[in-house]
């Protein structure tokens, strides 16, 4: 689900003005940088399971496109091929509800903070 951007604004400053001055607020939200990864990846496999209806099916073709991903960089040994293979692992390791409604969702938008 995508949350607007005022929403978005509004939660981060409730953190900000209830947390006190050492304190942590965890949000699930994807920000950049870190996600320039991961949304490169996400949108392969949303396009790649768009076509499917059924959330099985999704994320079947999705842990296959990984594996393939996988294996087409398996030679590779640069620091691009070593960081996009660390990243496939974790999504191999993400559990199938996880996968689902975190990167096969049509709206995934990263903000930027």
């Amino acid at each position: 689900m995508d949350i607007p951007p005022p929403c978005q604004e509004k939660i981060l400053e409730i953190c900000s003005t209830h947390l006190n001055p050492q304190g942590i607020a965890y949000v699930s939200y994807n920000t950049y940088p870190g996600w320039h990864m991961r949304g490169m990846i996400r949108d392969m496999l949303y396009y790649h399971a768009q076509q499917f209806t059924v959330p099985a099916m999704k994320i079947r073709q999705a842990r296959n496109l990984l594996d393939f991903l996988g294996k087409a960089t398996s030679k590779d040994n640069t620091p691009y091929a070593h960081l996009l293979r660390a990243e496939l692992e974790s999504f191999r390791r993400s559990a199938d509800a996880y996968l689902y409604h975190e990167h096969l969702e049509e709206h995934n938008e990263p903000i930027e903070k």
